[in-house]
């Protein structure tokens, strides 16, 4: 395994531990210290409220008293005015809430009881009336009997006594509703003076309630704040490290890495060696609160392993461009004359690889003259291909080499190139036999230097005994599925995979991206 595939695999676990382990318990951890500050909060509102609640009995029993004589005066149409309160004790911040509550509390007692004690309007009294009717039974007999000298003192003086007990009751009634008005009276005044006296230490006391509130919230937003940035300072060390290791490696992939919208290949420059991996795509993180650096994907082409890339026809276009970027890289990253390239598009009739026959021009070997689009091209190409694998197997391959990267590594002077074997829109045209050929030079080419990109429309039928799992065992498998880009198997949560979109008239276009499989 080639150097760059091993630290990517290494890299691509790291980032898997990252995204699956590290975000996870951060994520965790946050809402934690979220929810105990939730909770810190909710207990001081608590105690707040109750709080406020204590202090605000007082005041509320007082309003209560003064709108019961309020009430009772407008009844008996007495005017609130002209009374003395009592003296209220001086009290201080230590003791006036108890004893104002307490003092409050008696004075509305008492203001209840003597309500209680008059009626709504001052009437006389039940005796007067019924010595009022005594009076006038008297005074008729005391008429008619008026030659009765003894009988007629007697009922005169009877009179007279009645007379006197009716004023007298009247008096006394009179004089108990007005000793109840004025203990209201008092009351009242009372109760008006201990509302002035306590408005000043109420407001006191809903002011220090009020600091301690804020105290306590501040002190749980500050604790909350520190351990969010503690936390955060974790995941970015640990963000740091990681960033660290992908740098060094973009670093160290030189050409064979870099991105192509980097600035530094306006100083390109061919290549002198070979390089047996390509880089086709790469992986970043989709993650809001973290900025790492995207790490490239490499695939093991045009050494070890082939390339299959599966789709339907809603994402042609990007298979395209994925081919497009693939055929660029292998002429930008290998030296001069050591990719030779033989294109069948039997789907777009040679319009997906067209801009590159310019290249036909400067030497006709490196695309062999033209894109084959028809059945017996196919299988000439294909022949021509498996032909040349036995050529090199026979003539190079015997002794002491097994591939052709250590016949080139012993001969630099006469190296054998590469031959990459691109087919766009498979099945259409093929047969049961070319697509047998097909994979047989899947098989058996890698190591003779020959290798396939097979862009496969999974919409299209395969024929009757042909199993492509043959191709996919020799593969790099690169699919479509939906809105999703699943990239040889691998599955990275919270990542995203790009590959870039080629436009045959404007160049490099904006990165085409689709979402790995989340876990």
């Amino acid at each position: 395994m080639h150097t760059f595939i091993q630290i990517q695999q290494e890299l691509i676990q790291e980032l898997n531990v990252f995204t699956s382990n590290t975000v996870t318990d951060y994520q965790r951890n946050t809402a934690e210290v979220n929810a105990h500050f939730a909770r810190e909060k909710e207990s001081a509102g608590r105690q707040r409220q109750q709080s406020l609640d204590d202090i605000n009995r007082p005041m509320k029993e007082l309003h209560q008293a003064k709108k019961a004589i309020e009430a009772c005066f407008d009844d008996n149409g007495v005017d609130l005015a002209g009374g003395n309160p009592n003296p209220i004790r001086r009290v201080t911040d230590a003791n006036s809430l108890q004893y104002i509550t307490n003092y409050i509390l008696t004075m509305k007692g008492n203001s209840v009881e003597l309500i209680k004690l008059i009626p709504s309007k001052p009437v006389f009294p039940k005796t007067a009336l019924s010595a009022l009717i005594v009076i006038g039974i008297l005074g008729t007999i005391g008429l008619l009997a008026a030659d009765l000298t003894a009988i007629s003192l007697i009922f005169l003086l009877a009179c007279a006594i009645s007379i006197f007990c009716v004023i007298y009751s009247v008096a006394i009634s009179r004089n108990r509703w007005r000793n109840v008005i004025n203990s209201l009276k008092i009351s009242y005044a009372t109760l008006c003076t201990a509302e002035a006296t306590i408005e000043p230490i109420y407001s006191k006391h809903v002011l220090s309630i009020e600091t301690a509130y804020q105290t306590k919230l501040a002190e749980a937003e500050q604790n909350s704040q520190v351990q969010m940035e503690q936390l955060e300072q974790e995941l970015s060390e640990k963000a740091a490290k990681l960033t660290s290791r992908i740098e060094s490696y973009v670093r160290e992939t030189g050409w064979s890495g870099a991105d192509w919208r980097d600035p530094a290949w306006r100083q390109w420059r061919p290549s002198s060696a070979m390089a047996p991996v390509t880089r086709l795509g790469s992986l970043a993180i989709d993650y809001s609160n973290i900025q790492l650096p995207s790490l490239p994907l490499f695939i093991p082409f045009p050494s070890e392993r082939d390339l299959l890339l599966k789709t339907t026809g809603a994402w042609q276009s990007e298979v395209t461009s994925a081919i497009q970027s693939l055929i660029l890289r292998l002429f930008a990253t290998q030296p001069p004359g050591m990719i030779r390239f033989t294109f069948i598009d039997t789907a777009g009739f040679g319009r997906s690889i067209a801009p590159f026959m310019q290249l036909a021009g400067v030497d006709e070997s490196l695309v062999t003259g033209r894109i084959w689009t028809e059945a017996s091209h196919i299988e000439k190409q294909l022949a021509d291909l498996s032909e040349y694998i036995t050529l090199i197997n026979q003539k190079y391959l015997w002794g002491p080499y097994t591939t052709i990267e250590e016949y080139n590594e012993k001969n630099r002077s006469a190296p054998l190139p590469y031959r990459i074997l691109v087919v766009l829109g498979f099945p259409y045209k093929f047969t049961p036999e070319t697509a047998r050929t097909l994979v047989n030079i899947a098989k058996n080419g890698p190591p003779c230097g020959v290798c396939v990109a097979v862009a496969w429309d999974t919409e299209q039928r395969l024929f009757q005994g042909f199993n492509i799992s043959e191709l996919e065992r020799v593969s790099t498998v690169i699919a479509w599925q939906g809105k999703q880009i699943v990239w040889d198997g691998l599955t990275v949560s919270r990542s995203e995979i790009s590959i870039p979109n080629f436009n045959p008239q404007t160049g490099w276009g904006p990165q085409k991206s689709a979402y790995v499989k989340r876990t």
